[in-house]
């Protein structure tokens, strides 16, 4: 299993930049479709945005898919915690991902307002393929680096609905039971207001995707779990 770089590029928000080094994702058609409200509806998604943490340097919308997705499409969801920001767009990967980050080209109109965005303000959620043909596709890690997060952690982001949330890997031989997820508690948190923390197994643990499941309870009542299929980076298809 690839684990991700010590050093992820920094944030690439023009889609005229050229950087050297990492593999760089380039949207199918400009402008973006990207929507920013004053006033943010209310989103009914539980699950916004995942998140392989880790250290070193930091990297907003890059993605880290595994080889068996090289040369194709990914459609990539994004929106701040606010609810503010959302933008669905479908991105051409390079022909060659080898488990590093691969950098959004991402020619935002709202670029001065992303780049304000910290690390539990802004959730990505990507899955193969172009945007409205989904259907049971395995969804993929963004990759971002906070300078105080373990690295190897993969962070879910959550829209709680005021419950109380836990997390727990299906798939994983040496897993626990379910944990419990944390509630952010400052600023505005419309998209999303809890992060569910899960460590990447040991490649001897579990094979292929990571299988997560998300359990909520309200009034000791639990509500449908919501399951997930994560890709990780060093699969190889």
């Amino acid at each position: 299993m690839c684990r991700p770089m010590r050093y992820l590029a920094a944030l690439l928000l023009g889609a005229g930049q050229v950087l050297a080094g990492p593999p760089v994702a380039w949207p199918r058609t400009t402008p973006l479709h990207e929507t920013f409200h004053e006033e943010a509806p209310v989103s009914g998604r539980v699950v916004t945005g995942l998140m392989l943490a880790g250290s070193g340097g930091s990297a907003r919308l890059a993605l880290l898919p595994p080889a068996a997705v090289a040369g194709g499409s990914v459609c990539v969801q994004v929106v701040s915690r606010d609810g503010r920001y959302w933008a669905e767009n479908t991105f051409v990967l390079p022909p060659a991902v080898g488990g590093q980050p691969v950098l959004l080209a991402y020619p935002s109109a709202h670029r001065d307002l992303l780049r304000t965005l910290g690390e539990d303000e802004l959730a990505l959620l990507a899955y193969q393929g172009e945007c409205g043909r989904r259907g049971g596709r395995q969804l993929l890690l963004s990759a971002r680096s906070p300078a105080d997060t373990p690295p190897g952690r993969v962070w879910i982001f959550v829209n709680s609905g005021r419950t109380d949330t836990y997390v727990q890997v299906k798939n994983d031989a040496g897993a626990r039971r379910p944990s419990r997820c944390r509630r952010i508690r400052q600023g505005r948190r419309t998209a999303f207001d809890t992060v569910c923390t899960v460590a990447l197994p040991k490649p001897e643990a579990v094979a292929g995707p990571l299988e997560v499941r998300i359990l909520r309870r309200r009034y000791e009542r639990m509500l449908p779990p919501t399951e997930l299929v994560i890709a990780l980076p060093g699969e190889a298809g």
